[in-house]
């Protein structure tokens, strides 16, 4: 019998004061992946524990959160649900607010738009 892994993948888009937008993702040997978490694990709903894990990497409040996006991606063969999150802040220092940096970090649309096209989207988010 084969376990259906759940995962759900999620970022935050922070807007910084000078009006450029960076979204979070993970860092890990000079590559970058979209925050995950598996569902087997956590016992809470897809957006309970995506939120979980993103606010435990950043240093955000979740009542500045919003909801912004969510769509459906697939890669290597699974379908993975991708909440995108809009914070209300807007800091002078993106890199402030990572509790994490080794292991976390912002990138442009620009950049982040290579994570995606490894994945396959159900709608292409057009963030700027």
């Amino acid at each position: 019998m084969m376990i259906k892994e759940n995962i759900v993948a999620g970022t935050i888009m922070v807007t910084n004061e000078a009006g450029a937008t960076y979204f979070l993702v993970n860092t890990e040997n000079e590559s970058y992946s979209l925050p995950s978490v598996n569902l087997s694990e956590s016992g809470k709903s897809p957006l309970g524990s995506i939120m979980e894990v993103l606010l435990a990497h950043v240093d955000i409040e979740s009542e500045s959160l919003r909801l912004l996006d969510l769509t459906n991606m697939r890669g290597n063969g699974k379908n993975m649900p991708l909440f995108v999150f809009d914070s209300l802040e807007k800091p002078s220092d993106l890199d402030s607010l990572l509790n994490e940096p080794s292991k976390f970090a912002w990138k442009k649309s620009s950049e982040i738009s290579e994570i995606l096209t490894d994945l396959e989207l159900d709608s292409v988010p057009i963030y700027h």
